[in-house]
């Protein structure tokens, strides 16, 4: 995983790399990325941004919710800072990447509401999300 900015270049396997950026940055990569001349490499890009769900997972017990939930060695020393691989949480496909502060877990949108409730049960408290994926206003 490399970062630059608000921009982070996953690797997820051999041919296969995933950009995350602000919603705002989108067509501009989109377009950057279709401009260049792909007849030297085999490139093709596929927008997902309407198929993921983010969520993070912060904090001194970062590690151990992580533990709880997906059968990876998660480990500093397996695990490092701005290591990224597909695993699965409570059952589920997900992408987890660790940063500096803790992990970012993208998951189909269709199965945020069951990592959602999952998290739930185990923080002991809702995380801010709706069935649609969406942040939930605060009454």
């Amino acid at each position: 995983m490399v970062v630059s900015g608000n921009i982070t270049l996953c690797w997820v396997g051999p041919t296969k790399w995933i950009l995350l950026a602000p919603h705002s940055e989108e067509e501009y990569l989109i377009s950057e990325f279709e401009m260049k001349d792909s007849s030297e490499h085999d490139v093709s890009t596929v927008e997902i941004s309407d198929t993921l769900q983010l969520f993070s997972i912060q904090g001194r017990d970062a590690d151990d919710i992580l533990a709880i939930c997906c059968p990876i060695d998660i480990h500093m020393t397996t695990f490092a800072d701005n290591a990224v691989t597909y695993t699965e949480m409570f059952g589920t496909k997900v992408l987890v990447l660790r940063d500096t502060h803790g992990f970012q877990i993208a998951v189909e949108r269709s199965y945020a509401d069951f990592i959602n409730d999952s998290l739930h049960r185990i923080l002991g408290k809702p995380l801010p999300v709706n069935h649609a994926g969406r942040p939930t206003r605060n009454h």
